[in-house]
């Protein structure tokens, strides 16, 4: 065995062992990166479960806190009036179960003097009035644990609570009559898992744990889940047994596992769920269809063998040849070859016009180092412009054969995937933006608020999450086919409009009577300005876009910015207005409650 061959041999066993390590050490990162992007998106879409559930227990905790600071029904609770009551409040108990999804409506009184052999002794939660049961009253209740703690420290308690059959969304406040401490009133909510599967497409399940009996360990079962399975009963456990469940409940650590949900491979993201009072009471698991990920990374994993063996192919290549002109030309191109070798592809080599076997040996090296000069300068130049933001660059394989195109075709790959990762990691980021600019601005229509305020922190709010909106105007129909302002942001002057418009009239008014977004990018100089400590500007862009409650008009909002609106921008709007219309709606059907509450009273 010649010097020649023993160097190839030994070159392309050390290089076999350096491109299957850093092939091994490539996939690792990959899978890790993976990893990493599959969970944020199981966490986001375990948040956004998280917050519509409290959204449903804001909406019950509004509910109770406005009918506990109404008078007239205070007087009538401390009198123990329940014709009275029941008078008052039944026709708008039967709107809110219509419009939503009020399922219990109770008043409780703070305690029970009792006879008998329980004479002397307290209860602190009797049933006065169910508005869902209305001939069921006067029972116990000193079982149901958030009554209690509402009548024993006269605080307002809301959130989840354990019921025989599940869970259920409870608020409960406090009533008081003349500062005096009378009883409560609760209001129960529908734990709706088909509108949060038709509104996000986000699969779940939710595990409740029983009350365990003495001696037993906890038995959970599938309280609510939006996926359908194998079993008999849509209660048995499914996807996570007893043990699994168990141990969440104990470390409360989330639990991250794959699983097989009719032959889909999905990921399984498990947290603790807790009631009222912060006890952990329950297991949501959200469920990821993980079927991309694992085609991504088969695919990753392909490309990295492929590049490997390519690799090793090419490196073979040049060793075995290098390896025998090392042993026929050993005084004339050894030099040479060690600056190949050595990566240095600049080198001159003498004698190149010989016309015998030397000169072509000599020429043939010198052809090969400029064609590897040139991919290896091709290949950089496209890592660098990838590196800079141009995704289109490309390595040129149309003049090319062989493995020195085969090299550039894995280049390409190479970019193809990164330009891949990048998109959906642009995507993933598109989609936190979109939902938690949802969720914050469902914290900020949140809670009981007047009507103009809450048209003020709407319109502040999207004037600052779009960041580019500089002027914000929020205008709500008062009477027919009429529109009156209600609020603004950074608002200095309109050229000859009123703040009143008819439908038809104006921007406004055009986009009210015609029901749709209207997008301007060429505002006249001098319709509206901005203006701040340093001067004046002029926004060339604007966007009125009307809001609706059930397909009927509520209001519009008109924004104006310097630069052009995005399509991102467009798509968060469209996405939170029927959101804003429901908040609108609310707090207007507040109002007019409030009102005829007062008429009544006055009559």
């Amino acid at each position: 065995m010649n010097i020649g061959t023993k160097l190839t041999l030994n070159a392309i066993g050390l290089c076999s062992i350096l491109i299957g390590l850093f092939s091994y050490l490539s996939y690792n990162e990959m899978r890790q990166l993976y990893d990493i992007a599959e969970e944020k998106e199981m966490k986001a879409q375990h948040r956004v479960i998280l917050n519509q559930m409290l959204n449903e227990t804001k909406k019950a905790e509004a509910f109770s806190s406005l009918l506990a600071n109404i008078p007239a029904v205070q007087e009538a609770f401390a009198k123990r009036q329940r014709e009275e009551l029941q008078k008052l409040l039944m026709p708008s108990f039967e709107i809110m179960q219509k419009k939503y999804a009020i399922q219990q409506f109770h008043f409780h009184l703070a305690g029970l003097v009792e006879k008998g052999e329980t004479a002397g002794q307290y209860s602190n939660a009797v049933s006065f009035l169910r508005f869902h049961q209305p001939e069921k009253y006067g029972d116990d209740l000193s079982n149901r644990k958030i009554i209690v703690a509402t009548n024993v420290s006269q605080r307002q308690q809301k959130g989840f609570t354990r019921e025989e059959d599940g869970l259920s969304i409870r608020a409960v406040t406090p009533m008081f009559y003349q500062q005096e401490h009378t009883g409560s009133v609760e209001f129960g909510m529908k734990f709706n898992t088909e509108f949060l599967k038709a509104e996000y497409g986000i699969d779940f399940a939710l595990y409740v744990a029983r009350q365990p009996k003495e001696g037993e360990g906890v038995k959970f079962f599938n309280f609510a889940r939006t996926f359908e399975s194998s079993l008999d009963s849509k209660h048995d456990l499914y996807l996570l047994d007893n043990n699994e469940l168990s141990s969440i409940l104990t470390t409360g650590h989330r639990y991250i596992t794959p699983k097989i949900i009719n032959n889909k491979p999905v990921v399984v993201y498990s947290d603790i769920f807790t009631d009222f009072s912060k006890k952990v009471i329950a297991v949501l698991s959200v469920i990821i269809d993980r079927t991309d990920y694992l085609e991504a990374m088969e695919e990753t994993q392909k490309l990295i063998l492929n590049t490997a063996l390519i690799a090793l192919l090419v490196i073979s290549i040049i060793f075995f040849i290098s390896g025998q002109m090392m042993g026929k030309l050993i005084s004339k191109v050894a030099k040479a070859m060690e600056e190949i070798a050595n990566g240095n592809l600049n080198f001159e080599m003498c004698s190149t016009r010989r016309r015998d076997e030397i000169g072509m040996i000599q020429r043939a090296v010198m052809g090969m180092s400029k064609s590897m000069k040139d991919m290896i300068d091709d290949i950089q130049t496209t890592v660098t412009s990838v590196q800079n933001g141009d995704l289109t660059k490309r390595v040129n394989t149309s003049k090319l054969s062989g493995f020195m195109r085969a090299l550039g075709d894995t280049t390409n790959q190479s970019v193809e995937v990164t330009c891949a990762l990048q998109e959906l990691t642009e995507r993933n980021a598109k989609q936190d933006w979109l939902k938690t600019g949802q969720t914050k601005l469902n914290e900020q229509m949140s809670g009981t608020q007047r009507i103009e305020e809450l048209a003020g922190n709407v319109i502040t709010f999207l004037c600052n999450y779009l960041e580019d909106v500089q002027v914000g105007a929020f205008y709500l129909v008062t009477k027919a086919n009429h529109l009156q302002l209600f609020s603004t942001y950074a608002y200095t002057k309109r050229k000859q409009l009123a703040n009143e418009f008819e439908f038809g009239e104006g921007l406004v008014g055009q986009a009210a009577l015609e029901k749709q977004s209207i997008v301007i990018t060429q505002a006249p100089e001098d319709y509206i300005q901005v203006q701040s400590g340093i001067g004046e500007s002029v926004p060339r862009n604007l966007l009125v876009i009307p809001f609706f409650y059930e397909d009927e008009l509520t209001g519009v909002i008109e924004m104006a910015s310097l630069q052009e609106v995005s399509d991102i921008q467009l798509e968060f709007i469209e996405q939170v207005m029927p959101h804003v219309g429901i908040a609108m709606n609310t707090a207007q059907s507040r109002t007019k409650l409030q009102s005829l509450l007062k008429k009544e009273k006055a009559v």
